[in-house]
């Protein structure tokens, strides 16, 4: 049994949610995947590369971003826990247009392009489960652009209670970060926090030994 054994074990069952796999597939899986954590911030692939690997983040974030033509940098997408991680680069093995990031405390799961087809070709039936994960990868894009066209305060505070891991500032990603991702001004971004926090719908994590946090 390897260490990330009880991991893969969670995988498996959000894939059974999706459409249940048998014991062989499984069994096979856990020889290929590999896994890894990362104590700091660390960028696995910049714009011309080919991603020829699946992610699986069992803990963290990861981030694919860019840079304007002025230099400032767009945060594109953001995936949390439980979420696979292969754009078109990996699924169509096209050059990136991005950088993708993980970020420091992250722990993943993933396994190359080329067992991934060895996969589909053992257990053809797994075919079908890789085209359920495209589509939940395509809501999720589609949610993104939803999210912006919600009214300031109310982006802010969605946003916020789907990632609550990133609500304390600079704890995982900087407030421009954050910022560039809903396309918003970082001192708004602040403000916008701010008020929600001070009405209550919103919460900062407390701190070990600590009631309460101050913001502002």
């Amino acid at each position: 049994m390897k260490k990330h054994h009880p991991i893969l074990n969670r995988l498996y069952k959000l894939y059974d949610t999706y459409k249940p796999q048998s014991a062989a597939t499984y069994a096979y899986l856990d020889e290929v995947i590999g896994a890894k954590f990362y104590p700091e911030d660390e960028i696995l692939y910049v714009p011309g590369e080919i991603i020829d690997q699946i992610f699986f983040l069992a803990s963290g974030n990861m981030v694919a971003y860019n840079f304007t033509d002025s230099g400032d940098k767009q945060v594109l997408q953001i995936y949390r826990e439980n979420e696979h991680v292969a754009g078109q680069s990996f699924t169509r093995q096209i050059p990136s247009t991005y950088y993708l990031m993980v970020c420091a405390g992250s722990y993943t799961l993933q396994m190359t392009r080329d067992q991934l087809d060895d996969v589909y070709r053992k257990f053809p039936e797994t075919q079908e489960l890789g085209r359920i994960r495209l589509s939940t990868a395509e809501e999720k894009e589609v949610r993104h652009k939803q999210l912006l066209f919600l009214p300031g305060i109310q982006m802010v505070e969605t946003f916020y209670k789907e990632y609550p891991e990133l609500i304390e500032p600079g704890k995982v990603l900087r407030d421009r970060d954050i910022a560039s991702y809903l396309l918003l001004a970082e001192g708004s971004l602040r403000d916008l926090r701010n008020r929600l926090l001070r009405e209550g719908l919103l919460k900062l994590p407390a701190k070990e030994g600590e009631n309460t946090l101050k913001y502002g």
